[in-house]
Order: structure tokens, then sequence, then C-alpha cells
């Protein structure tokens, strides 16, 4: 009969692990529903850096008293604003200085990784996300009236991007962006400036005493901002213009780009170059100010004799650039381009006390110059070179030799962007375009981003169309805690869908019953008068033909305690002259 057997050990290569995602899918019709499943509808809100001193931001009275614009909460469950803020724009979008390793998928090169001064968030419980939500399964339909007229849908890119259905696809071929949103640029806040294009505040005691304030990299491109008196900072809250933060320029301040071979075009290269700038048309004692300028200093290796390296500033010879543009008298725009020889000149009126797009490109032999979406003036260039080792200076025509800054420009400049192609009419256009809420000036039509790991979906933009001071775009459950006021909401037509993620192990055994090995059976019907106390197996037993049936499989640990119990559907006969192989399979 064989050997009967109670336990055999499974070998390693008898059995294996496999993990596997599963998702389930959630939706949600309206705002009530979310309610039910505990999903939060937050306003993240910037405290008012006049106001707000650094200390911890609670619901305490000082707060309140000091700072309670911020302080709008959801009133299911007490989150308060602010606090909401800083959490998000430190833990999430600031993770040393690598917001990469937060979005996965996404690029940091691609948009500027930053918290605007206003956010609205979707903030789902683990318990309905499970390990995360799935890349590119956020679809968000509503309508606020109080905002737009028309729907919104958004929807997940799968890398992380929160995308705006409505607004066209980014302009390819970008290769430096300057918002001036990011609070890279926290540290240039003051209170000590006064300018008809915007207002600055926060502290200025930031500002350092130096030539050099700040080194970032955007882009991959080192960037220099500069202030060369500190009685005044450059980047300012912009209360007349609706995209964000803009840099704020007087007299002496500017931003210099060292020389990077990408911005550096060739006469074989096409570039465009556009830029929103706010300048008072009142003629002053200078009338001539630089707004953009690659043709006085730059940075060079110098080689000693010992053989070491200096970086140091050189001043290059001004007769060949590739651009430099200019506002004469505070009304024309005056853009050139040298070949060392040759001048080409285009100018164009701006309008008086406004903002002006200006949009500057170079395509094929043609020298173009458009403002706010129109082409003004066209000039055919030479072909000999034009590029040089100059730096680039935004807001003055670079640094005399005792390190004063030259011709430098009093006014705003916003939403910089260098493209390594020319740019057709219609993404011109798209660029300068502001009369409607699908307005596309920063060139994206990411409106926030979908944490996954941590069941938030972000809409953070500085674009009207998606909050304002006034109105909040997720408005249904805000209430300010001062005075304990519900706001009146105007969310609608209200839709949410999204899969959530858990990982799963499938385990498979492979369980070997070799000829002589579980041929008995300890069953009591087999033993005299069915007593499971008897010795003597009833007559049966004897017969060469008799054989055990399995319908039960055990998975035991190394203790003899059963982890898993598998049922077989049919008895299977246990043979004496084949080997029989058993697969178990489970998830969990």
């Amino acid at each position: 009969m064989g050997k009967p057997g109670v336990f055999k050990k499974i070998s390693d290569q008898n059995k294996s692990i496999t993990p596997y995602k599963v998702y389930k899918s959630w939706r949600y019709t309206s705002t009530s529903s979310l309610d039910n499943s505990g999903i939060d509808r937050l306003v993240a809100t910037k405290p008012n850096p006049l106001t707000y001193s650094g200390g911890r931001v609670t619901l305490d009275t000082w707060q309140t008293a000091y700072d309670s614009s911020s302080l709008f909460i959801n009133s299911a469950n007490d989150k308060e604003a602010s606090l909401v803020w800083y959490s998000i724009n430190h833990l999430y979008y600031k993770r040393a200085g690598r917001p990469f390793e937060t979005f996965g998928y996404a690029d940091p090169a691609v948009i500027e990784r930053t918290v605007f001064d206003e956010a609205s968030i979707i903030s789902i419980p683990q318990k309905q996300f499970g390990e995360s939500i799935k890349p590119g399964s956020v679809k968000l339909h509503l309508q606020n009236s109080q905002l737009n007229a028309n729907s919104m849908s958004l929807y997940d890119d799968g890398k992380g991007n929160l995308i705006d259905s409505a607004l066209s696809s980014s302009i390819s071929n970008e290769i430096l962006y300057l918002g001036f949103n990011a609070m890279t640029y926290s540290e240039f806040w003051t209170s000590n400036i006064s300018s008809s294009w915007g207002m600055a505040v926060s502290n200025s005691s930031k500002i350092q005493n130096d030539t050099t304030i700040q080194d970032l990299d955007v882009n991959g491109v080192n960037i220099l901002i500069a202030d060369a008196s500190a009685s005044y900072n450059l980047i300012g809250k912009n209360t007349s213009y609706a995209y964000g933060n803009t840099a704020l320029f007087k007299s002496n301040g500017y931003i210099r780009i060292p020389n990077n071979d990408s911005l550096n075009f060739k006469r074989s290269e096409d570039f465009a170059i556009g830029m929103w700038i706010g300048h008072d048309n009142t003629p002053t004692a200078n009338d001539l100010v630089t707004v953009l300028s690659k043709r006085t200093t730059g940075k060079d290796t110098i080689v000693t004799r010992k053989g070491k390296s200096n970086y140091i500033d050189v001043n290059w010879p001004i007769s060949q650039y590739p651009y430099d543009i200019r506002v004469i008298s505070g009304s024309t725009i005056e853009c050139r381009q040298s070949d060392g020889a040759n001048i080409t000149t285009i100018t164009g009126s701006l309008l008086p006390n406004n903002l002006n797009h200006i949009l500057l490109q170079k395509t094929g032999s043609k020298f173009e110059l458009y403002l706010n979406s129109t082409l003004v003036q066209s000039k055919t260039i030479g072909d000999k070179n034009y590029h040089n080792k100059a730096d680039i200076f935004i807001g003055s025509a670079g640094l005399n030799n005792n390190g004063t800054v030259n011709n430098g420009f009093v006014g705003c400049i916003d939403e910089f962007m260098m493209f390594k192609k020319a740019l057709t009419t219609n993404e011109i256009t798209q660029l300068s375009y502001t009369g409607s809420q699908n307005l596309m000036t920063l060139n994206t039509n990411a409106v926030g981003n979908v944490f996954y790991e941590q069941g938030l979906i972000i809409v953070s933009d500085p674009r009207p169309k998606y909050g304002t001071a006034q109105y909040r775009m997720f408005d249904d459950k805000l209430f300010n805690y001062k005075t304990g006021v519900n706001r009146t909401g105007y969310l609608s037509n209200f839709l949410l869908e999204y899969n959530s993620t858990v990982t799963l192990y499938e385990h498979e055994y492979i369980c070997k019953a070799n000829e002589d090995e579980f041929n008995f059976t300890s069953n009591p019907t087999i033993r005299t008068d069915n007593d499971m106390n008897s010795d003597i197996p009833k007559a049966f037993v004897f017969n060469e033909k008799f054989a055990p049936y399995i319908t039960t499989i055990g998975l035991y640990d190394k203790y003899g305690r059963l982890l898993a119990i598998g049922k077989l559907g049919t008895p299977i006969r246990k043979r004496n002259d084949v080997e029989l192989n058993l697969i178990v399979k489970f998830d969990m």
C-alpha cells in the first residue's frame, strides 16, 4: 500500500509568489456623494506675508486676528486653508529641491512646480484610493458659475499633470521659461517698492546687500537675479495682471542669464522670444531703457601660467549680437540685430500705460516683431554670424566697467519664454490672447497635479478661470473661521471619476505526490466497524485495486500550523503507479 504520509515539504522550485495590481473604479456624481465618502474639498491659501511672521499656522487668536483672509476651512472636517497651503508647498512641491521625486513620471523642467497663492484641492481618504490613484484615471467635471459660464473638464495625463481639455497644447521647443511664480523667488519679496504695474509685499530685510542675490537653475539654465542697491526687489505680487507674480524692475535691477550654448542662437537656427512688459510711457531723463540684451558683459575661462582656470567677467565687443530690445521715450519698442557690419532695426509702438505682449523672432532670413499678436515690422537680415559669448540680461543692457547697470528698465516683465524655433501666427496669438477664459499665456494646459500616492487632486493655476480671492473653485463647504459666515456655494454639474489601486499577490504551489506517497487514508470508514481506534482494515482495503481519493489539500508552516486549505471540486483517485501533481493557487 506504500507510505501513508502526513506532511511533505514543498521545495522552493515548486512555489512562487507573483504580485499584480487590481483596480476599483469610483464615480461621484454630486458633492453630497463626496461628503458621504469623506472626500474633502479644500482651499489652500498662502498667508499674507505682510502679517504672517513665520510662526506655526493654527487657529490661534493672533492668526485669526491678523490673517483671517486665509482661514477658509472645510466646514465638515475643520481643515485650515493656510495650513493646507504650507503642507502642500513644503511636503509635495518642494521635496529637497527635487520635485521630480514627488511627481514620478513628470518632468520638472516643463512646468514650474509651484503652489500659487491659491489652490483648490480634492483630498481622498486612503480607504478610498488604496495604495494609490491609478495614473491616467482621474476625470473631473464641474461648473462654478461665478468663475466660468461653461463647465470645466479636467483629466489626468498619467504623468502627474492635471490637464484642462479646453486649453490648447503647449507650444513645442520651449527652452527657457521664467514665469516668476515659483516660491523659489520668495526671498525677493520686499515692502519698499512702488509701481503702477504691481505691488510687492513682505519683509525688506530679506534682500541682501549684494550684487548677486540668488543663483537659480531653470530648465537647466543658470539664472542670476541681482539688485545692486537692495533698496527694492525684482519679484512682486502683480495686482493688475492675472497670471501670478511678475518681475518688477527699477533702473539698477536685472536678471542675468550666463551664456549658454542652447540659448546662443546661430545664424542657421530660428528662434523666438516672447514676454509681457508693462512700462510707463512718460518720458524721463533716461528716455532709453533696455528690456533684453545679449551684447555686452559675459563670462569666460582664463587659463593662468600655472594652468588654473578662472571664470571671470569680461566685456565683449558690442558689434555682433543676435538681439537687443529697447524702449525709447516710453512708447517705442526697438529691436536690433547686428552681424558686426550691419545693424537690422525693427520698431513698433507700445500701447500707453498698458501691458504689451512682445514676440521677437528670426525665421529664415526674416527678423520679425509682433506686438499683441500683430506683425508690426519684418526685415531681411544677412547671412553673417551674429552669435557671441555675451550673457543675456533681462531688464538692462548689462553692466558698465564699474559694475553698475547700463540702461536699466523700469516696469514689469512677465511670462518670459524662449523657443528654439520660429512660431506660427496661431502660436503667437495663443501666447498673447487674453480675450477668453481659455487663454494660453502660460503656454501650458496643465492646471494642477495629481499626487497618486497621497490621493490629492490639486488645481493650482493663476488664471482666473480656476478661482479668485472672492470665489474659490470648490466653494460649497467653505466659511470664514473668524466671522463664522458660510460662503455661498456655486458648484454644480459635478462628476469625479478615478481608479484606486491595490497590489495582490498570487501564490502558486505545486504539490507533488510520488507513486509511493499518500496511498493510505485515515478515513475511519476503511476500518473495522468504522472505528477510528481499530487497527484492522476492512477486507476491500487488501484488494490490489484499492486506492484512496484526495478531496482536500492543506498548506502548513514549518511548525505544522495550517495556513491554507483547499477543497477539490471532484475527488481525485491517488494511484500507486503514477506521480500526481496538484497545483494550488490563491490570491492575498
